[in-house]
């Protein structure tokens, strides 16, 4: 997990900017109004890495909690390979399964207890889910090492595991 954050944003005339590739996954919960990434209507969502930039878009208004996590933390947080997240922004519901936990969030009374909530539920998350494979964890902390993914066949691979396990399982 790299961090979290509560922002409330606006202006009268709206906001329009340019988001970078990244290799973060950013889980966006929010409390207010929808914006648009790419033409597309979101609301709660998580953005997975992208190879390519994205236009996000809003009326005037943003009031959320955004969530920056590694691809290993993710995998630990959220359960789901990065393989079916990757170049993709998907409802938080779909893959959370419910809506739940940005509702029990709008309701806290202060920031101080959203993230103390946060905190707990994240903590319980990455306890019920499955461990990384060894493998798969040895791979990250070579690419990160290495500043990040080489193209040089079996560079990053560990011995003896094929590149499709590699990505489609943590």
């Amino acid at each position: 997990m790299l961090g979290y954050r509560g922002y409330r944003e606006w202006n009268s005339v709206g906001f329009r900017r340019l988001e970078t590739p990244s290799r973060e996954v950013h889980v966006i919960l929010s409390f207010g109004p929808r914006i648009r990434a790419n033409g597309e209507e979101v609301e709660s969502f998580v953005a997975a890495p992208h190879t390519r930039h994205a236009v996000v878009e809003s009326g005037g208004e943003q009031h959320c909690v955004e969530i920056r996590l590694t691809p290993l933390g993710a995998y630990l947080v959220l359960g789901v390979p990065l393989d079916e997240l990757a170049d993709r922004t998907l409802p938080f519901e779909d893959v959370w399964g419910d809506g739940e936990l940005v509702e029990r969030l709008h309701d806290a009374p202060s920031w101080g207890a959203r993230f103390d909530l946060l905190d707990a539920v994240l903590a319980a998350r990455i306890a019920a889910g499955r461990p990384l494979r060894p493998e798969v964890e040895a791979a990250w902390h070579r690419a990160t090492a290495a500043g990040g993914l080489q193209r040089r066949r079996g560079h990053i691979r560990p011995r003896r595991c094929a590149r499709r396990r590699l990505a489609s399982t943590a």
